[in-house]
């Protein structure tokens, strides 16, 4: 099912769309869990607590006055979670090349404009894309949870770590762009997918994402072979070039990284001779 959310500060508009959104569901097979209607953006980035292709966000463009405001948002959105599914319902189809610029990937342009017979062929149209492809433009390297209280879907090198929340019977996830915090249970989410690692009972990690850690050990480690000070002054820069290497995929730039690391530290030992 969707969980549609509604940005839009005029109230006959809300009306408008909200009344379509319901007419849509009578006449379909579009179902939704829940559906909200928002008139201030901070309210509804505040609400969002799932991530997926079942997300899906009607947004007007202009909201008290800012003409973009409405593309701020959707790119926040967007950096969240790039599966959400997003459509603009605005008098400003002028911006619609913006959209790029803004990297957001917005499904479609619905122009408020529009005779009330097109605007809700327009609506319904998203509607049922949207709702007929919940289940199949999940990536192979997507990881999916899905239970009756939560509905989880992000890129799997998105992935950081899952820890038990403060809040009871919830969890987090902490990815590479933020958190999102839903119900569900540790020990379940480390079933749920063979690449993922249960390193305590109230974690699990991607081990993808915790090399660069290791590998920071393992070489400050060869310059001491105990906690001493020598080993954390080396542990930095390991993080330093195992980072360089998960960005650049290449290891020629950590070993130029760890050879100017040395003839700078040689030169300094030379100068203050």
């Amino acid at each position: 099912m969707l969980n549609i959310f509604v940005l839009e500060d005029d109230f006959f508009q809300q009306s408008r769309l909200e009344n379509a959104i319901r007419r849509c569901v009578e006449e379909t097979s579009v179902r939704y869990k829940f559906l909200e209607v928002f008139g201030k953006s901070n309210q509804l980035l505040e609400s969002i607590e799932e991530a997926g292709n079942h997300q899906f966000f009607f947004l007007d463009i202009e909201i008290k006055g800012e003409e973009k405001k409405g593309m701020e948002i959707a790119k926040e959105i967007r950096a969240r979670d790039p599966y959400a599914v997003i459509v603009f319902v605005t008098t400003h189809s002028e911006f619609m090349p913006v959209t790029y610029r803004y990297r957001v990937s917005a499904l479609d342009f619905i122009d408020k404009g529009l005779e009330d017979s097109d605007f809700q062929k327009a609506v319904s149209d998203v509607l049922v894309h949207a709702f007929e492809n919940i289940d199949h433009t999940v990536a192979e390297n997507s990881f999916v949870y899905k239970t009756e209280t939560a509905h989880i879907q992000v890129p799997f090198s998105d992935i950081l770590y899952f820890e038990t929340s403060s809040t009871i019977h919830k969890v987090i996830l902490k990815t590479k762009t933020g958190q999102t915090e839903f119900y569900g249970k540790v020990s379940d989410l480390a079933k749920a997918d063979e690449r993922l690692y249960q390193a305590h009972r109230s974690c699990v990690v991607n081990p993808l994402n915790i090399s660069v850690l290791i590998t920071a050990v393992l070489f400050a480690f060869v310059h001491s072979y105990e906690i001493s000070l020598s080993f954390w002054s080396a542990l930095f820069p390991g993080f330093l070039f195992s980072w360089i290497y998960y960005k650049t995929n290449h290891l020629k730039y950590p070993i130029v990284a760890h050879i100017l690391s040395n003839s700078i530290v040689t030169i300094l030992n030379v100068i203050s001779v």
